[in-house]
């Protein structure tokens, strides 16, 4: 288990990854941050359950917002 982790990742705008309280499967916090290239609608999701507790995600324009409450661990193929 680590108490924070953090990742970047850059592809069509930039990305910030952070997670509190993570383990191999689920995670207790995740919050993500980006800023996109491309201008967008504005979109507000809101999610409970699916494999989460709860799940909130923002864009507007190009930027975008996103957290999960006790949830999946958020994963990419080189983890």
């Amino acid at each position: 288990m680590k108490l924070f982790d953090y990742r970047y990742l850059d592809d069509y705008g930039k990305d910030y990854y952070f997670f509190f309280l993570k383990t191999k499967t689920y995670t207790a916090l995740q919050m993500s941050f980006s800023t996109c290239e491309y201008p967008g609608w504005p979109h507000l999701q809101i999610t409970f359950g699916s494999g989460r507790l709860f799940s909130m995600f923002a864009y507007a324009y190009k930027f975008g917002f996103d957290v999960d409450l006790f949830s999946h661990t958020w994963r990419w193929d080189d983890d």
